[in-house]
């Protein structure tokens, strides 16, 4: 591990979580590997990283700034990356990814299998939160972390792999993926505005107080803890990818109190938007 490199890891029973922020490397060490069956995000893109295949080739990739990657059954070593970067991974057990997988008649593959460049807001949201617990930078217990990272998984099995959600009573249901994937266009075309409960709800054509139930029994957050990460996500690509003033960045994204935009920037992610900036030039 280099001087500059930082890495953070929260392990319990049921899961492994890896946090990495650092410069540029090529390296064959053993924390480069990608551990079989894992779940990770990449914050910063980046540009034909290379790594060693299971089979024992060598390949390079481009892999998208947020883009999510599964690792299948054999773990992956990563040999280059060209710019700096930060990452999460997370790993569950394989006791837990088999009971999961099972309970959603997936069983074959419960190791997942290799992709890359995918894109899924409710599993950066997982992701994310699982992040802040790995750094320190929001309190968490083993149940808290078990629970989010069931849930990141079932969301990766159900939307990679076909599995059947356990059916719920009627009145648990969440929203269906088309009223879903509406709010969630309109939330990503709307981050600079104000937004109620009832502007969403308006547009899964729901009332306020049973779209809230159902947003949460969907997604597995309430609608303003998905806004506030969904902003943050923005003003991070805002502070690493333009030059824009931080006052500016911050009104783009939603927060009308500049004080305010900072303190939440460094306390959910770990630094002022300024000094994001300055660790990637």
């Amino acid at each position: 591990m280099s001087v500059d490199e930082q890495i953070s890891i929260l392990s319990a029973i049921g899961f492994r979580i890896v946090h990495v922020r650092g410069p540029a490397w090529e390296s064959v060490g053993e924390l480069r590997r990608a551990n079989a069956g894992s779940i990770a995000i990449g914050y910063n893109g980046q540009r034909n990283v290379a790594m060693e295949t299971p089979n024992g080739g060598v390949t390079t990739r481009n892999l998208p700034a947020g883009s999510i990657r599964l690792n299948g059954p054999a773990p992956t070593q990563w040999l280059r990356v060209n710019s700096p970067a930060e990452m999460v991974e997370i790993t569950a057990s394989p006791a837990l990814k088999a009971n999961i997988a099972e309970s959603l008649a997936v069983e074959r593959h419960r190791d997942l299998a290799d992709a890359f460049g995918w894109e899924d807001p409710i599993v950066w949201c997982f992701a994310t939160r699982l992040r802040q617990a790995a750094t320190g930078l929001a309190p968490a217990n083993e149940l808290y972390c078990d629970t989010l990272v069931r849930k990141l998984y079932e969301r990766v099995y159900i939307e990679q792999f076909g599995g059947r959600p356990i059916e719920r009573r009627r009145s648990e249901s969440g929203l269906d993926e088309r009223r879903l994937g509406r709010v969630f266009d309109y939330i990503e075309a709307h981050l600079a505005k104000p937004m109620t409960i009832s502007d969403l709800a308006a547009v899964a054509a729901y009332s306020p107080f049973h779209f809230a139930r159902a947003f949460k029994v969907a997604v597995g957050f309430p609608p303003h803890a998905y806004l506030a990460v969904r902003r943050l996500e923005a003003a991070r690509r805002l502070a690493l990818r333009s030059h824009l003033p931080i006052e500016q960045i911050a009104e783009n994204t939603g927060f009308i109190n500049v004080s305010h935009f900072r303190r939440r920037f460094r306390r959910e992610l770990g630094m002022l938007p300024s000094q994001m900036r300055r660790s990637v030039t």
